[in-house]
């Protein structure tokens, strides 16, 4: 194999270069989830016809951990160019196609200043041959080749921000109301937190099915100390409260989330699901039924006997690991039982073998399936029963911070 960086291939040390939309004045910070298409012929003495560019990519003061995907322009890929931690400013070099009009695309998880420094291009016919980046080894995973493990989403609510990266979605019994306004509908007692801005104690849930505005959903979800607070307690009997990363993911290995794990008894509980894409948009995003005889579960005691499984909705397209009551996992875990606050880390995991495991607050069981094929939602539900319509609710509320999906 000849060398790429021989006469076929020319190379300069180039100036430095801040990617910034065209819009936007030099050292603009850019917002999470934003991309910007960076020309790179044309500009800094690189020639048209240039077919791949040797970048230095770096990013100096993110607002939250996250990661740059630097490509063509094409579709973009799952492995990412450039990780980072929240408030750090680091840097790694990359040979990065170019597209036909000789630009790169420079794609950022969380909000971030990024500086692209250019050292060298390749043009038409040299040896440098571009290809979809494929993970030969991650050794956080049980899986060592064949891609997995790549963070693509990853949200901490750092500045009690974030929740409009989410789709949000109420499903009641009756009807579906993820559209509310507020004019009719159930009430029920939240638990704590008022000060964080939160809904009043008393939370008034309101609905009009015929009319599509969303208005009110501070009643069900809110921002509080850099975490997501979920209450729903709908006193007309079933009500599930569900949000989910807006992306559709084509490959899912790991999904992650810490929840606190307060003792609520048999009405409350929450689950994390990965589910077709056609089942998220066919379904009331992603609710395939309202009871729980709907779901065939393999049942899975933890450490203290109470129910935990891994579900699968039938071959309808889903795997959900649900806590299916919300205790404690134990007193070595959480040795008060009636702390809201305290969260514990909870994660899914297709093992590529035919299997998968729930882990949550460290213990861990295992049944068998696998993820489903094609297109992904990622979902995370709180759950809220009253039997036959004609009991009290409890208004507790679920703590979620660090969402990651690998």
């Amino acid at each position: 194999m000849k060398n790429p960086w021989t006469s076929r291939s020319v190379f300069a040390l180039l100036v430095s270069l801040v990617a910034v939309p065209a819009s936007t004045s030099v050292d603009a910070v850019q917002p999470a989830g934003t991309t910007i298409e960076l020309q790179v012929t044309g500009t800094a003495g690189v020639p048209n016809g240039a077919t791949a560019a040797a970048i230095n990519l770096t990013a100096t003061n993110p607002q939250a951990a996250g990661h740059l995907t630097a490509y063509n322009c094409g579709t973009r890929p799952t492995a990412s160019t450039l990780n980072y931690a929240a408030g750090t400013t680091i840097a790694n070099a990359s040979i990065i196609p170019l597209s036909s009009s000789g630009k790169i695309c420079i794609h950022t998880l969380a909000t971030t200043d990024i500086v692209a420094d250019i050292t060298g291009w390749f043009p038409a016919g040299s040896d440098f041959s571009p290809r979809t980046p494929a993970r030969l080894l991650d050794t956080r995973t049980t899986t060592t080749s064949g891609g997995s493990g790549a963070v693509q989403f990853a949200e901490d609510f750092a500045g009690n921000t974030g929740l409009d990266r989410f789709d949000l979605h109420v499903f009641q019994r009756n009807v579906d109301i993820h559209n509310y306004d507020g004019s009719s509908g159930g009430t029920w007692t939240g638990d704590h937190d008022t000060a964080c801005g939160s809904p009043d104690t008393q939370r008034t849930l309101s609905w009009r099915p015929s009319d599509s505005q969303v208005t009110r959903q501070a009643n069900a979800f809110y921002l509080c100390r850099d975490h997501l607070m979920t209450a729903m307690g709908e006193v007309d009997g079933f009500s599930i409260v569900t949000f989910a990363p807006k992306p559709t993911f084509d490959a899912v290995s790991r999904v992650c989330v810490d929840v606190n794990l307060t003792n609520l008894g048999a009405r409350q509980w929450w689950k994390m699901g990965v589910v077709s894409a056609g089942l998220y948009n066919s379904t009331y995003r992603g609710v395939p039924g309202y009871v729980l005889s709907d779901v065939t579960a393999s049942d899975v005691p933890d450490i203290i006997g109470n129910d935990r499984v891994i579900a699968s909705w039938g071959g309808a397209g889903a795997h959900v690991a649900l806590l299916r009551i919300g205790h404690d996992v134990g007193p070595q875990a959480n040795p008060t039982p009636t702390d809201k606050a305290t969260r514990h880390q909870a994660c899914l995991v297709d093992n590529q073998n035919g299997t998968i495991t729930f882990t949550v607050a460290g213990t861990s069981m295992t049944s068998p399936g696998s993820f489903p094929t094609g297109p992904k939602r990622v979902v995370f539900y709180d759950q809220n029963y009253t039997p036959d319509k004609d009991g009290p609710v409890l208004g507790h509320t679920w703590h979620w911070d660090n969402v990651l999906v690998e």
